[in-house]
């Protein structure tokens, strides 16, 4: 067995942690910047973006940089509290996940819906600052000294001490985020097939173009998915510590971007599909008829719609710009 050195593990954080902050402000430039994005999916993209952005600086600055520096430091009030920082911001980036595959769930299933739930962006403000109210109100807890989840310089890990608090919040921030993802990945499942459904009835698709999207599909939320539940439910105290690392370049993107880069799209909105159903819609309604319809036609010409267009808009080419655009 390789002996443990903490120097590479500090520079393997370290490195880690500053690609991941550089990539992050970049993706959260981009998102400020681009008009193409829709209001409701940029901003869980950008509140994600702010979650990677604590989680990587805590890895980077607080824990290994303090280590390089002073190991000693983790024994002051700051050193301590890194353990909370990590909680804060994994379950602050664990809830914006969830949130965004709610997100495309809804959009995947129901775009009539989906419009009606996140055209107003009272609804995503109070969504993304409800995940993080969930997040600050699970780590506020270990801030008592008793339940503190303090890391260990000697060999780069967070723990838990003994106290009955301290195994409570350990056992309860576990099963809470196991449940969570496993949420997650019951829904992306679920939405994949859901889309694939909806692509037989389109035409003009090669089969070994369909089949190795599938394959690809499915290698890259294996491996997504699969990084993501192993991190949480091992003990990396049993494990090589470089796979710490690896999981987390893995679940977080720091450098998922550049491992599974997404395919180019045309049409980049993350409500296309919910904003052609209702273009479509206008356009009905309006022919021929200056006025604003009433409500009775718009009804009638909505449930029409409804059916006209599941083959239309789930050709393709717009399952497989959104699940690119979705997933990275």
């Amino acid at each position: 067995m390789s002996q443990f050195n903490p120097i590479s593990a500090v520079n393997i954080t370290v490195l880690v942690g500053i690609l991941g902050i550089i990539l992050n402000t970049v993706l959260g430039y981009a998102l400020r910047r681009a008009s193409t994005f829709g209001y409701a999916f940029g901003t869980i993209c950008f509140s994600q973006v702010i979650a990677n952005i604590g989680l990587c600086a805590t890895f980077a600055i607080v824990t290994a940089l303090m280590t390089a520096i002073n190991p000693s430091w983790h024994r002051t009030y700051l050193g301590e509290r890194s353990g909370q920082y990590v909680i804060f911001f994994w379950q602050a980036s664990i809830w914006n996940h969830l949130l965004a595959v709610v997100n495309r769930t809804i959009m995947v299933f129901s775009p009539q819906k989906y419009h009606q739930m996140f055209s107003e962006q009272k609804v995503t403000k109070k969504a993304v600052a409800l995940v993080w109210a969930l997040a600050l109100f699970q780590a506020v807890p270990h801030f008592i000294p008793p339940c503190t989840m303090v890391f260990d310089p000697t060999t780069f890990t967070y723990g838990y001490g003994s106290s009955l608090c301290a195994k409570i919040n350990r056992y309860y921030t576990d099963a809470l985020s196991i449940i969570v993802v496993t949420i997650i990945g019951i829904l992306l499942v679920a939405s994949c097939l859901r889309l694939v459904k909806l692509r037989n009835p389109c035409s003009g698709v090669p089969d070994e173009l369909a089949a190795a999207f599938q394959l690809g599909f499915f290698l890259q939320v294996f491996i997504l998915y699969s990084t993501g539940y192993e991190y949480i439910y091992l003990d990396l105290r049993a494990v090589h510590p470089t796979y710490g690392t690896a999981g987390i370049a893995l679940t977080r993107p720091p450098l998922r971007g550049s491992l599974f880069p997404p395919c180019t799209r045309k049409d980049s909105r993350e409500d296309s599909l919910a904003k052609g159903l209702l273009q479509d819609d206008r356009h009905n309604l309006q022919r021929g008829d200056t006025q604003y319809p009433s409500r009775k036609k718009v009804s009638a010409a909505s449930r029409s719609l409804t059916k006209f267009n599941k083959i239309n808009i789930h050709c393709y080419n717009e399952m497989l710009n959104e699940w690119n655009y979705w997933l990275f």
